[in-house]
């Protein structure tokens, strides 16, 4: 079926109840399911689902696969989310990325945003350039900028921490506003909270640091004990696994 109200746009393609409704002018769209794209009139966008980029008006180069995907989406362009409640509160938010069920669900401006995995970046907002990938990664940030997390439950805690790397599984699930820490191999960093600028490399490494800054830890449980050491530098298996204080050097198992 072809929109009931399109006055002059060219190679739409509307199925569905209100599909692309008001669109005057937009070119090159698709809307397959109730109510997709039916307040419309940007330009080559793919709406599949019930809902799915319902709100928008001048967005365009959008496109949402899955039951009330990008719903809210106005002016926002260049989004692709595919599941169900993908990016559904995003308004205004451009270049965003959102694969899996509800991932990026709370979304409203922030822009080149890339989640894969199931409720992924959930409650992020306004956060920019961040990346998580793996179910429940990055899950309750809101405004923290350029952090990674790849691994389930990585960063999931993080809310308004900056520029975090995680990589694997429960890397930094602890974090809220640390920044600039970096975490590779299983459960490191886990329960780290607000300590910023450490490097734990390796299974468990720095596994029960809270609020301890700048510390390098490399090798298998490396500061596994250290709470709030600070400025400690570890390389080796279990090298300063015992640590409590700050500024101490080891190298070796």
């Amino acid at each position: 079926s072809s929109p009931e109200n399109s006055i002059s746009g060219l190679g739409n393609v509307a199925i569905g109840d209100e599909t692309l409704n008001a669109n005057t002018a937009g070119n090159y769209n698709i809307g397959i399911g109730f109510n997709t794209l039916s307040n419309s009139t940007g330009n080559e966008q793919v709406a599949i689902g019930g809902y799915a980029l319902n709100e928008n008006t001048t967005g365009s180069q959008n496109n949402a696969v899955g039951y009330q995907a990008l719903k809210s989406t106005t002016s926002g362009h260049q989004n692709n989310a595919v599941g169900y409640g993908s990016l559904k509160s995003n308004t205004v938010g451009t270049g965003n990325t959102a694969l899996g069920q509800t991932t990026l669900y709370n979304n409203i401006s922030g822009s080149e945003n890339v989640a894969v995995g199931n409720n992924a970046l959930y409650f992020n907002t306004t956060g920019y350039t961040n990346t998580a990938v793996g179910a429940q990664s990055l899950k309750e940030n809101t405004t923290g900028n350029g952090n990674t997390a790849i691994g389930y439950l990585s960063l999931e805690k993080n809310t308004v921490g900056n520029e975090n790397t995680a990589l694997g599984q429960n890397n930094l699930s602890q974090n809220t506003t640390g920044g600039q820490n970096t975490s590779i191999g299983s459960g490191s960093l886990s329960k780290n909270t607000i300590g910023s600028g450490n490097v734990a490399v390796g299974v468990n490494s720095m596994f029960k640091n809270i609020d301890g800054a700048q510390n390098i830890a490399i090798g298998y449980q490396s500061l596994f004990e250290n709470i709030n050491g600070s400025s400690n530098a570890a390389l080796g298996e279990n090298a300063l696994e015992n640590n409590l204080g700050s500024t101490n050097t080891a190298v070796g198992h």
